[in-house]
């Protein structure tokens, strides 16, 4: 399956990705081979969010043991720091996995204030780079282009 950059990120992702939000409407084992069944067939670009009811935990289920061979967004709702924090850090456990490749704001009617120590933008910051999180990309060819 094609790969392409995904913008100015460095990821390669097929052209066809997994949109999570239908999947919480079946049961998990449903969903799991569903899932599988897509990153068999060499879908590695797999969209959901932590307000799609049960798709993150869907996911985590489907992927966490081929986690460093797909790349997976989430977004948050939440339109302060601590509610993106508390966010970030559920879809980690949910997914099953100690990094999010890309994160965004799901919706938001205005644009947060990149600047606000207590908003949104400060909350992704410390929520995805804390002290005690850091991610190695693939040395070996997976999604992060290398």
């Amino acid at each position: 399956m094609e790969k392409i950059r995904l913008g100015r990120t460095g990821l390669l992702v097929t052209k066809t990705a997994f949109g999570a939000l239908p999947i919480q409407r079946i049961s998990k084992a449903d969903a799991v081979k569903l899932v599988r069944r897509a990153c068999e067939a060499g879908i590695n670009y797999f969209d959901t969010a932590n307000m799609y009811t049960d798709s993150e935990e869907k996911l985590g289920e489907a992927l966490h043991d081929v986690r460093q061979n797909v790349v997976i967004s989430t977004k948050s709702g939440g339109g302060d720091k601590k509610t993106v924090q508390a966010h970030i850090e559920q879809s980690l456990r949910s997914l099953r996995t100690d990094y999010i490749d890309l994160f965004q704001f799901h919706n938001p009617a205005v644009l947060p204030d990149i600047h606000d120590p207590d908003g949104p933008f400060s909350g992704q910051a410390e929520g995805l780079h804390p002290p005690h999180r850091h991610h190695q990309p693939s040395a070996e060819g997976g999604p992060r282009g290398h």
